[in-house]
């Protein structure tokens, strides 16, 4: 029922969190190290300090680092959901290494849950679904690198299992015609949690599926709900991507570039190949002449030994 589900969420993120709290109790920096205390929560700190002030925050006059938070992807700063915890965390008198804390178990919490609901819809069972969201929140690289060090990972990779969830559900032919909503907000989520690593996962899922429900449907028009879904929360999420335009178009050119400059170096190479065997060969034909000349050399003298020519003729006879 929809009330087993519910508790099998909840209990799935409660044992995550109470898993990290056991950690913060072992260890209260645990979740505030290098990147997090240096660079991550000092902007979360402008980004609270902005709404309170009652403006969304793209700019910022005390950073030194980097003063235009909305050119940088790994902030999070087109995301609503990291937008509202960053709201609600600070407006309490927390320390920085417990609004630290609050963040990443927050974003585990919301991670265990969609993992938990993946595992659910896949046909596990409610135990192994559980299993899946612990493994999925509390796995060496998110608990080790991306919930203590670098946020953004964490903050993008908490929403890939919703994209995942939202996109295989798009691809059910018995749900309504709106069912390609349902990946749109876990993607824009996902783009705007400021990791790229993460959306290259998200691209590779989508292809995987689309190929998979091809295989299975054989109609091209199984997937366009899908696609169509995650189009839309890409778009939603294109102020955040729309700052990488000119590095993609950079890349691009270059790629291009090196695509065109690799085609004449090609190019280039077989003609040198093929004027290295035309040498070869000329030497070759050089080397059978001079054997020619050799060998008639040769031939000559030995009939010049055998039949005397006219002049030695006429002295041997007088």
């Amino acid at each position: 029922s929809r009330r087993t589900e519910i508790l099998g969420a909840l209990s799935a993120g409660s044992l995550v969190v109470l898993f990290c709290l056991i950690l913060l109790w072992h260890n209260p920096l645990v979740f505030w190290n290098d990147d997090y205390e240096l660079s991550v929560l000092p902007v979360f700190a402008d980004m609270a300090r902005s709404w309170s002030e009652g403006h969304w925050p793209l700019l910022s006059p005390h950073s030194w680092v980097c003063g235009n938070l909305a050119g940088e992807f790994q902030y999070g700063t087109f995301s609503l959901f990291v937008n509202a915890a960053v709201v609600l965390i600070w407006k309490f008198p927390l320390t920085f290494s417990q609004q630290a804390a609050a963040l990443s178990i927050a974003h585990l919490f919301a991670l265990a849950i969609g993992a938990y609901l993946l595992g659910r819809d896949r046909g596990f069972s409610i135990a192994l679904s559980i299993f899946v969201a612990l493994i999925a929140s509390l796995g060496g690289w998110i608990i080790c690198w991306g919930a203590t060090d670098w946020f953004g990972a964490l903050g993008a990779f908490t929403w890939l299992p919703w994209a995942w969830w939202g996109a295989e559900r798009a691809l059910d032919s018995q749900r309504t015609k709106w069912r390609f909503v349902w990946p749109a907000p876990f993607v824009y989520l996902l783009v705007t949690g400021g990791f790229p690593y993460t959306v290259l996962m998200l691209l590779l899922l989508i292809a995987w599926l689309s190929i998979t429900s091809l295989f299975q449907a054989r109609n091209v028009f199984a997937i366009l709900p899908m696609l169509f879904g995650v189009a839309l929360g890409f778009g939603l999420s294109a102020p955040a991507w729309l700052a990488w335009l000119p590095v993609i178009t950079t890349l691009f050119l270059i790629a291009g570039f090196l695509w065109a400059g690799g085609g004449k170096m090609d190019e280039l190479a077989n003609h040198e190949r093929r004027l290295a065997a035309l040498e070869m060969k000329r030497d070759s034909d050089a080397d059978k002449l001079n054997v020619i000349d050799v060998r008639t050399a040769r031939i000559e003298a030995k009939l010049e030994i055998l039949v005397p020519s006219n002049s030695q003729q006429r002295v041997s006879l007088k």
